[in-house]
């Protein structure tokens, strides 16, 4: 999707936050978020890292061809953890870094 200036927009997250509201120690969550690549070319994706060990993520594909989309599996799993939780997932690509939030109150 060009902008005004004829350039294109680039990756976009699908949302800049994952909040699973209060949940109860020991659970395991779970939510998906997408990404879609906006840019005139392919995109690589090189990884997928978040801030804590207690949030796992996985992509269903690392290379995204001009106009695909592809899911992030984010898994938060709370045993352990009391609280409110703030953590964040960094997506990188071939050419920039994009972040999303994960958050939970865990009783």
């Amino acid at each position: 999707m060009p902008t005004d200036e004829g350039t294109e927009i680039g990756v976009v997250l699908d949302r800049e936050s994952v909040d699973f509201g209060v949940v109860k120690m020991g659970d395991v969550l779970s939510r998906r978020v997408k990404i879609k690549n906006h840019t005139g070319e392919a995109v690589q994706i090189t990884g997928v890292k978040a801030s804590c060990s207690c949030t796992q993520c996985t992509i269903s594909r690392e290379t995204l061809k001009r106009g695909e989309e592809a899911t992030i599996e984010v898994m938060l799993d709370t045993h352990g953890l009391i609280g409110r939780q703030y953590h964040k997932v960094t997506v990188a690509t071939d050419g920039k870094e994009y972040e999303f939030a994960v958050m939970a109150e865990i009783k």
